[in-house]
């Protein structure tokens, strides 16, 4: 009987998992800029004709394929109850807001690219780095990756919800 070296098995599983990752990162960036584009033409929509117009079933399905996208980095469900989830949601919605407010073009190609590819590389960050439940550390490990991708706390909406986080000193904030 014949047994394959143990490195060869490990060699072999390492250019799928480059691959998945890859697969999973190109996938996750067409969901966030699709999902971008789409509410903005919606928006758009409004601006033009002066009334609110919701393509949406429900405002919760407005930035389903952003939360589609977190749930492939942080490998869970789509789950309201969980709280790195829903900031993670909230977050990437009222920065997407916030940059829209922003944006004085037409064209919104340039801030939709930007926003995706920003919101991409903090998902890949969350999931390296976060590695516990909320009440357990999850929350610290959360705000110190947000806190580096968006140091004045995000958009005004996500900083007013957090002031007091963000307003303490990095060591007095958990």
């Amino acid at each position: 009987m014949h047994v394959a070296p143990m490195g060869i098995a490990s060699f072999e599983q390492v250019p799928l998992k480059r691959n998945v990752l890859k697969h999973e990162k190109a996938t996750a960036h067409r969901l966030l800029k699709a999902n971008f584009e789409l509410v903005a033409k919606s928006l758009k929509l409004s601006d033009v004709l002066g009334i609110e117009v919701n393509i949406f079933s429900d405002h919760r399905a407005e930035f389903l394929m952003a939360e589609t996208a977190i749930s492939i980095f942080l490998k869970c469900p789509i789950d309201l109850n969980n709280k790195i989830f829903n900031c993670t949601s909230e977050l990437i919605a009222s920065q997407f807001m916030d940059e829209y407010a922003k944006n004085s073009a037409d064209d919104c190609t340039a801030m939709v690219e930007k926003l995706s590819s920003k919101i991409l590389k903090l998902l890949i960050a969350l999931e390296k780095r976060i590695s516990s439940p909320w009440e357990l550390g999850g929350k610290e490990e959360f705000f110190v990756v947000v806190n580096e991708f968006f140091p004045d706390g995000g958009c005004d909406y996500f900083r007013k919800s957090y002031a007091a986080y963000f307003a303490s000193p990095l060591e007095n904030r958990f």
